[in-house]
C-alpha cells in the first residue's frame, strides 16, 4: 500500500509542476520618490478657514475624511461604512489645534505615494482667507515632512469620533 501511494505521490508532483510553466523572474523597477520640491509654509489662520484631510489606502483600503472649521465645528466620516459624525471643539482645543498648524510647515521629503504599495496616504488641505495650503504625504514620507504632529492630531481626533459616534 505504501508503495502505490508513493508511486501515486511521484508521478503526481511532476504533472503538477508541469502545468506551471517555466519559473521566471519579473522584477519591476521601483518607481523613483517624487520630492517636494521646497519648503511651505501654512497659511495663517484668518477669517473663515478649514482643514482637511483625507485618509486613503492601507491594505483595508480605506477611506475616511475629518473637517475642522474656524468655528470648531468638526465633522469625521467613513466612505465605506457612511457612517458621519460631528461635534464642536471646545474654544481651548481650537487654540491648541491652530497654534499646532502654526507652527507646522511642509519640508521637501521623497516618497510619494508610489513609494509604498500598503501605506495610508494622508491628504492635507488648508483653505483660509490668507491662502490654501495642500499636501500629500504618505506612512513612509509623513515622519520628516514637518505635518506629522498636524496629521497624527487630525487622527486622533478622527478614530475618536468614528469609534464613539
Amino acid at each position: 500500500m505504501f508503495k502505490i501511494k508513493l508511486l501515486f505521490v511521484a508521478l503526481l508532483i511532476p504533472v503538477a509542476l508541469s502545468g506551471c510553466g517555466p519559473a521566471t523572474l519579473s522584477v519591476q523597477p521601483l518607481s523613483s520618490p517624487k520630492p517636494i520640491p521646497t519648503q511651505q509654509q501654512i497659511p495663517s489662520f484668518t477669517g473663515m478657514w478649514t482643514v482637511d484631510m483625507q485618509l486613503s489606502g492601507g491594505i483595508a483600503g480605506l477611506s475616511r475624511s475629518i473637517q475642522i472649521a474656524s468655528d470648531g465645528a468638526v465633522i469625521a466620516k467613513d466612505d465605506r461604512n457612511g457612517k458621519m459624525t460631528t461635534r464642536q471643539l471646545t474654544s481651548d482645543e481650537l487654540a491648541q489645534f491652530k497654534a499646532l498648524v502654526n507652527s507646522a510647515s511642509l519640508k521637501p521629503v521623497s516618497g510619494g505615494p508610489d513609494a509604498c504599495a500598503d501605506c495610508f496616504i494622508y491628504s492635507v488641505k488648508i483653505t483660509s482667507d490668507s491662502g490654501n495650503f495642500s499636501a500629500q504625504l504618505n506612512d513612509v514620507n509623513l515622519p520628516d515632512s514637518g505635518m506629522s504632529p498636524v496629521v497624527k492630531y487630525l487622527m486622533d481626533l478622527l478614530s475618536q469620533m468614528l469609534a464613539s459616534g
